[in-house]
């Protein structure tokens, strides 16, 4: 693993465990065991270690997300749900990446939004996908993007909180909710 790749890590574990009051430059280099100036090397500053963040995150998830697109390529309605399985999956199962995703805005640069919305562009666009083809309006549209990324952030906060056990019949539950928002039970 490369300095670059540890420092990343270790800003993401700093911003799960205390956010971002507790995100310096300094304090990602005390866990990385390097000198304080050894993140400028890699970084311009913190804004751009975060955005470096966002953007590694945004790798993991499209690694996970090209799989599932693949294995159900040519079927958008299979796609949608995979994807939105996949992404419940990957939200779940990395609480330190889901630390970034759910930055306030205010914390943010636009451009680290943009980066952090990048995330979700592809389920919205299975979704426009899948309502252009079932002959939905754009309204219906923007009502089923609510939709399924309301199912997928709140089963992930309920997974989270323990409010839901993370389980194979919960997840299954989860995605009949999705497959019946579609229609597609």
């Amino acid at each position: 693993m490369t300095l670059r790749e540890q420092l990343i890590l270790a800003a993401i574990d700093i911003i799960q465990k205390d956010g971002m009051g507790g995100f310096t430059i300094r304090r990602v280099a005390a866990e990385c065991g390097v000198s304080c100036a050894a993140p400028y090397k890699h970084f311009r500053d913190k804004e751009d270690m975060l955005l470096a963040a966002l953007d590694y995150v945004n790798e993991k998830w499209y690694e996970q997300q090209s799989v599932v697109i693949e294995e159900n390529a040519g079927d958008v309605s299979r796609q949608l749900v995979a994807v939105s399985m996949a992404y419940i999956r990957f939200l779940a199962e990395n609480p330190h990446f889901r630390a970034l995703m759910w930055l306030r805005g205010d914390n943010m640069t636009p451009e680290q939004m943009k980066e952090r919305a990048e995330m979700s562009s592809y389920s919205k666009e299975l979704v426009s996908k899948w309502c252009i083809k079932s002959g939905y309006s754009l309204e219906q549209s923007v009502r089923k993007t609510y939709a399924v990324r309301s199912f997928i952030y709140g089963a992930t906060v309920m997974f989270d909180t323990g409010e839901l056990q993370y389980s194979k019949e919960n997840l299954a539950m989860v995605e009949k909710c999705i497959r019946r928002e579609f229609e597609l039970d």
